[in-house]
């Protein structure tokens, strides 16, 4: 509403259609309201007068029942039993108002029935005991058929009613009173009739004053509905009418909104073991038809006075605004140049005055502006000067900074950029040039690029802050492309040492800092990995403890053969050799277990272990190879790098196991030089065959990536994973004198990268020795000396010899150990010997024992370690007889 003819017309329709709306708005609510509460009272009796004729009909039907149960012949004890026949088939011809009828005698047998069904069975229920308990009876409504006729379900309800005898025992016995006498009679029979609910159904259904009934017991169990189908169905299932038992209100009813008004009918009126509930239900429309034909005649009188409204608006409007159209016109006459424009001085009093000032203000203009354009021609042609020696001094800035290899910003005191080299829109992704002036905008479209962004903030605002502060910072820059920032801002001064600008530098140093942190990632792992040893080691102590002293309870009690004790035996000796299991491989991952270093063709072992996969893995998901022919020689432990690459097919199928896909494996020659190493701190420099096992899963997240390969850490759910495959397979490849690169996008899939070094020497692959096999533990009577640290080691190691017949000395320490020795020459056959030790460890002990007086004993070496006696022999100068890794069985042993 921008003019004042449109601002007029909207105030005379608001004074004329306010008013109106309010009346409408008002007397709609009301007269619906009205009319709502009355069709509610007029529901209400209706509902009352069901309800009474329904209750007159149950309580007709159990009289007419009730006069057939008294009648003398029936409850005469003397008549004989055809008399009682013929005067109940009588009674059936008077009272036609039942389905059928049956007369049963004490025991529940028909003595004549109108129901042929019913006719030759007992009646056993308990509606049958209690009227034999001298009580009338009226069962829940049941439908008689499968199958109703064309208007409704055959449904009856049945009406037990006693027949008691007309002298049913000594009114002696009832204290002189023959009513009383006859209340505690036995009954004779019982009269049971199947009472029709057509009388119900009709009275509903002819039911005048514009209502639908619904009957329903207090279960919600339907017995009148206006469709047959639904009858006996649960009324939850059809409407909510259920959660407003006995109220009123309005419901959604068959995509119809209907007003209701429900009422109980109690037992003592229906008669039946349950109440029902009588819904009267009319539509809403119906219910508010009045009010809506009120509300249309409205809406055309509020109509017709908003269309009065509008004519006199527009009318007026035009009249008052024509004076104000025409100062405009000149105005903007005036705005387009020609300042020789007028306005006539005429009309009403206040618009003379408007066209005399108006004029007036042209002709001042006029004057000013020849004025003006003397001054602007003087300042262009400064300007001009200017602006050569300006473009000299920044054609020197750009020859000076275009070639540096950092972006350069240079932005003055308001805000305006002065420079900006190319590096700028490589780094950001964004002319420099397009954007608006101001340190407000800039700054808002470079911290847009940065991944932390409030810290950018904080950088930027502090160094701006102060025109004469110098700042550098280092940021990841993660729009356009992923970055690592070095951000450097100085001050640039004037001759007289005033800032009059600021100089913006950004360096790019990712590279860099990809080398440090791979450097300190493979440090890291380093650590972790002698981290891993040590407690592989103490962790194998105490599995020689645990398992251990299981082999001395089934040694000295025997195995259990059965039961709780033989579960919890077998339990937890599986408990410590898993246990065990884990623990090699923690001694994998830091490197210390022994290889079987051997020719290694990689392609059969690829081609192997696929055909395993292929024949194992889920259907859904493929396995593909794509193998070099002509790749090199390995020299290599062929087990371990199946091992490997099996690792790396299992964390690829888990990446998708839910919806399938593709792993390809690849073997590839590679030389690498310096220059291609990029961001591998571990890699050098050399010939190297890659193994690629690629997937096309959900990927690693970046946060995850610099975790995988540290021994225990798994993002499995708990239970389906150790966290020890990545840590082992790094753990073999770095023994193996290579490295395991991983590349991985979110979304699109990951690719691990085996290197391993190139062999020269072809000589045949030497097989891991194989134990022969052994018979039973057959013990012995020599003397050994046991030397370990660990008291718990040394306790099971002495009790399992000695249950086997030899003599064990013990000593927790090397130096004890050659105290012994030296103290019983010639008594000691054999020294087992840890080699962690305090004071003096196993190789120095063992060294020392070789060049004293004990160097023809036989050396059994024990660690957690797995121990290479030929590298013992190189650092010892000597080789020990035997070497057995902790936890060791009795076998073993």
């Amino acid at each position: 509403m921008k003019s004042i003819s449109q601002r007029i017309f909207v105030t005379l329709m608001a004074v004329g259609l306010l008013p109106v709306l309010i009346a409408l708005v008002a007397t709609v609510t009301l007269t619906s309201e009205d009319a709502l509460r009355a069709k509610q009272r007029e529901m209400r009796t209706l509902s009352a007068e069901m309800a009474r004729q329904i209750a007159s009909l149950m309580r007709g039907s159990e009289s007419h029942l009730a006069s057939m149960s008294t009648n003398p012949v029936l409850v005469d004890g003397t008549k004989s039993l055809a008399e009682k026949k013929e005067e109940f088939n009588r009674l059936i011809r008077i009272y036609d108002v039942f389905a059928h009828v049956s007369l049963l005698d004490a025991r529940g047998w028909p003595i004549e029935s109108t129901d042929s069904d019913y006719s030759a069975r007992q009646d056993q229920t308990l509606w049958f005991m209690r009227a034999m308990e001298g009580r009338s009876v009226v069962t829940e409504p049941e439908i008689e058929v499968e199958e109703g006729d064309s208007e409704h379900p055959k449904i009856v309800f049945n009406v037990y009613q006693p027949i008691l005898p007309l002298e049913p025992m000594d009114p002696r016995e009832a204290n002189g009173d023959p009513a009383k006498a006859r209340d505690k009679a036995k009954p004779l029979g019982v009269v049971r009739a199947g009472v029709r609910f057509d009388l119900i159904w009709k009275l509903l259904s002819g039911a005048s004053g514009g209502g639908r009934f619904i009957l329903t017991n207090d279960t919600g169990k339907i017995y009148y509905h206006n469709d047959p189908s639904l009858i006996f169905d649960d009324l939850e299932k059809v409407t909510d009418l259920r959660k407003a038992n006995g109220s009123a209100g309005s419901t959604t009813f068959e995509g119809v909104n209907y007003i209701y008004e429900s009422l109980v009918l109690p037992r003592s009126q229906t008669r039946v073991a349950r109440q029902w509930t009588l819904y009267c239900l009319v539509p809403h429309a119906e219910a508010v038809a009045i009010a809506t034909q009120s509300r249309i005649h409205q809406c055309l009188a509020a109509g017709f006075s908003l269309a009065v409204a509008a004519i006199l608006g527009i009318f007026l409007g035009r009249g008052i605004t024509s004076h104000i159209s025409n100062a405009a016109t000149a105005a903007g006459t005036v705005a387009d140049g020609d300042l020789e424009t007028r306005l006539p001085e005429s009309g009403p009093a206040e618009m003379a005055a408007l066209a005399s000032a108006f004029n007036h203000m042209t002709r001042e203009v006029k004057v000013h502006r020849e004025e003006l354009e003397r001054l602007v021609a003087d300042r262009t042609r400064d300007l001009r000067l200017s602006r050569e020696h300006q473009a000299a001094l920044a054609a020197q800035l750009k020859a000076a900074y275009e070639a540096s290899r950092e972006a350069i910003l240079v932005i003055d005191a308001e805000g305006e950029i002065i420079a900006a080299n190319g590096r700028v829109r490589e780094f950001f992704g964004f002319d420099p040039a397009v954007v608006g002036a101001g340190e407000t905008t800039l700054r808002e479209r470079l911290r847009g690029c940065f991944t932390d962004q409030t810290k950018f903030s904080e950088f930027w605002d502090n160094i701006t802050g102060d025109p004469a502060a110098v700042g550098e910072d280092e940021l990841p820059l993660s729009h356009p492309a992923e970055r690592i920032l070095s951000l450097f801002s100085a001050p640039v001064r004037s001759e007289e040492g005033v800032p009059f600008a600021r100089l913006w530098t950004f360096r790019d140093i990712t590279d860099r800092r990809h080398l440090e942190n791979g450097l300190r990632q493979a440090q890291k792992m380093e650590a972790v990995g002698r981290l891993a040893g040590g407690v592989a080691h103490d962790f194998n102590n105490l599995l020689q403890g645990i398992l251990g002293n299981i082999a001395l309870v089934e040694q000295e009690h025997g195995a259990p053969s059965g039961g709780a004790a033989a579960e919890r035996m077998a339990s937890a000796r599986q408990a410590g050799q898993r246990a065990a299991q884990i623990v090699k491989q923690l001694l994998g991952f830091s490197r210390l277990s022994t290889l079987h270093l051997g020719s290694c063709r990689i392609n059969e072992v690829v081609r192997e272990l696929h055909n395993i996969m292929r024949h194992t893995i889920d259907p859904r998901v493929q396995v593909t190879v794509d193998l070099d022919p002509a790749v090199w020689p390995l020299q290599a432990d062929s087990t371990q790098i199946e091992q490997v690459v099996m690792n790396m097919v299992v964390n690829s199928r888990d990446a998708m196991a839910d919806r399938g896909g593709l792993i390809q494996v690849f073997t590839r020659n590679v030389t690498l030089t310096p220059e291609a190493l990029g961001i591998m701190p571990e890699g050098r420099p050399g010939d190297f065959v890659r193994i690629s096992v690629a997937d096309n899963g959900e990927g690693i997240p970046p946060e995850v990536l610099g975790k995988i390969f540290e021994p225990f850490f798994t993002t499995k759910e708990q239970g389906k994973g150790t966290g020890l495959g990545l840590a082992t397979s790094f753990g073999i490849v770095k023994q193996h004198g290579g490295w395991i690169c991983c590349d991985s996008i979110q979304g699109i899939g990951t690719t691990f990268h085996i290197f391993l070094p190139r062999s020269t020497d072809v000589e045949a692959e030497t097989e891991p020795p194989v134990k022969p096999d052994q018979g039973p533990v057959r013990g012995g009577k020599e003397t050994i000396l046991l030397v370990d640290d660990e008291v718990v080691v040394r306790s099971v190691a002495q009790s399992l010899l000695k249950k086997h017949g030899y003599r064990v000395i013990t000593a927790d320490n090397g130096e004890e150990a050659l105290a012994v020795l030296g103290r019983m020459d010639g008594e000691i056959d054999l020294v087992m010997l840890d080699l962690t030790m305090p004071r003096l460890s196993g190789r120095d002990t063992f060294a020392a024992m070789r060049r004293g007086n004990a160097r023809n004993i036989p050396v059994v070496i024990c660690s957690g370690y797995m121990v290479d006696l030929d590298k013992f022999d190189e650092e010892t100068g000597s080789r020990p007889d035997a070497f057995v890794q902790k936890p060791y069985t009795l076998e073993d042993l």
